[in-house]
């Protein structure tokens, strides 16, 4: 595969504003969306399956409705759907030998207002099957590949569809986030992720892994375009009252332990960046993330074990023998240690609404390293240091995960090699539209050179979430 691999696509404001001048048309985004995969997707291998003429069919209502008058917010837009999220018609199955065959009738709600908004589904993006792993290594449909470099991981389980972006076949992306699904693929590949208060998005038509952890959310180049996905899919739960942004914030930098300089350096220069939105807090109690790495594995092995309790003996020889182990292993988890992990859960999410109040915000890197090759069972967190895989990997994303708490994932800063260094904001329930002002003060386009600043003269920027 090619090193960095990052083909041009406009932002969604930039695409809005070609629309409006009679520019481009929605097909003409289609038909460089298509392209792009027929240049790179054979190697990369971010797309199960890619609905041409599907996909071109949409653009032409879009293109139709803006002729009628009509205004649509992602006119044009094209979109990867994770393959764990219905597309009505279509195959969708979790990445999965399992579930071959499998077509849902209707489409996922989250794709119904996509669709609704103008947005146009190209297909549907790998995975790691069942979203039960951190790496997209598919035995089913291939290893995604990372388009910043030959050798090395997208990450996952939502690989396929940072992968998309982060190479610029689709302009957005919909992933799911379990225990980091969203926030790991972005921080690897450069792009920005986001993981949803609980319950804001929608969960119809979404196959689960471990419903009460489940969200789903956008994974995007910018900002700005995962704000204004966030705003069409979200729809708001009344149970989840969106917060105004504080006028100043409270920042609560987490203290590192064995994590790769890099890494250290990046956070301490954004924690610099940042001190003009708000005070320094290195006093309040920041120990509920690494408490609820453990809690937070307990609950989504055997939530996901009990999901495929039928289909694991007779058809064990149909998943990959990665996933089938992790399901093996949550069986074996004692209906009295889930319990256990489901009361832990409660208070440390009274530690995390405490510690956040209504103005805190945590920072903290999305990973202690910033290089993951493929198929690598341990990371390097310092010259010589190696940290097992999948410890390093949920270090730092289960604390959101376990509390139901948002948390964006943006590109801070690069490592010697270049490399994205992902930086993670945690905030209270309802406080995505404080984090995406702080994630576009610290985000660091990097791939194609653009960033959130070249279209802040949009009128439309001053209602994004």
């Amino acid at each position: 595969m090619a090193e960095n691999i990052a083909l041009p696509q406009p932002s969604v404001r930039e695409l809005r504003r070609r629309l409006r001048a009679g520019r481009t048309t929605a097909l003409e985004s289609v038909e460089r969306a298509l392209a792009a995969i027929d240049a790179v997707d054979a190697d990369l291998r971010s797309f199960i399956w890619v609905d041409r003429d599907g996909a071109r069919a949409q653009a032409r209502r879009v293109d139709a409705a803006l002729a009628a008058g009509r205004d649509l917010p992602l006119a044009g837009v094209t979109v990867g759907v994770k393959d764990n999220i219905d597309v009505g018609g279509r195959v969708t199955q979790a990445g999965s030998r399992v579930l071959a065959g499998r077509v849902p009738t209707d489409d996922a709600t989250v794709v119904a207002r996509l669709r609704a908004a103008g947005a146009v589904i190209v297909g549907s993006t790998n995975m790691h099957e069942f979203a039960m792993g951190g790496t997209s290594e598919n035995p089913h449909f291939g290893t995604v590949g990372n388009p910043l470099g030959a050798g090395l991981s997208a990450g996952g389980s939502s690989g396929g569809s940072a992968a998309a972006v982060a190479a610029g076949l689709t302009m957005v992306a919909l992933g799911t986030d379990t225990c980091g699904s969203i926030r790991m693929p972005a921080a690897l590949t450069g792009t920005v992720g986001l993981r949803p208060t609980a319950w804001s998005v929608p969960l119809h038509g979404v196959f689960p892994l471990a419903l009460s952890m489940d969200t789903v959310g956008p994974i995007t180049r910018t900002v700005d375009d995962n704000a204004e996905v966030f705003r069409v899919i979200s729809g708001r739960d009344p149970r989840v009252r969106r917060r105004p942004e504080p006028d100043r914030l409270r920042l609560l930098p987490l203290p590192l332990d064995d994590v790769a300089e890099p890494v250290h350096e990046t956070l301490a220069a954004v924690v610099e960046r940042l001190r003009g939105r708000g005070r320094i807090d290195r006093t309040t109690d920041t120990g509920w993330v690494l408490d609820s790495i453990d809690v937070a594995t307990t609950t989504y092995l055997r939530e996901g074990a009990d999901l495929h309790e039928t289909w694991l003996p007779e058809r064990a020889d149909e998943y990959g023998s990665d996933v089938r182990g992790a399901f093996e292993q949550g069986a074996l988890i004692p209906r009295e240690d889930y319990l256990s992990a489901a009361a832990q859960r409660f208070e440390l999410t009274r530690r995390a609404l405490h510690a956040l109040g209504t103005d805190g915000v945590l920072v903290l890197p999305t990973f202690p390293f910033t290089r993951l090759p493929q198929y690598a069972d341990s990371v390097e967190t310092a010259p010589g240091n190696l940290v097992e895989r999948d410890a390093a990997l949920v270090r730092y994303i289960s604390a959101a995960a376990v509390t139901g708490l948002p948390s964006v994932s943006v590109t801070g800063g690069r490592d010697p090699d270049g490399l994205p260094i992902g930086i993670q904001l945690i905030g209270a329930p309802g406080t995505e539209s404080a984090l995406y002002g702080l994630a576009r003060s610290i985000h660091d386009a990097g791939g194609d050179g653009r960033d959130d600043a070249d279209y802040e003269d949009d009128a439309d920027a001053e209602d994004l979430p």
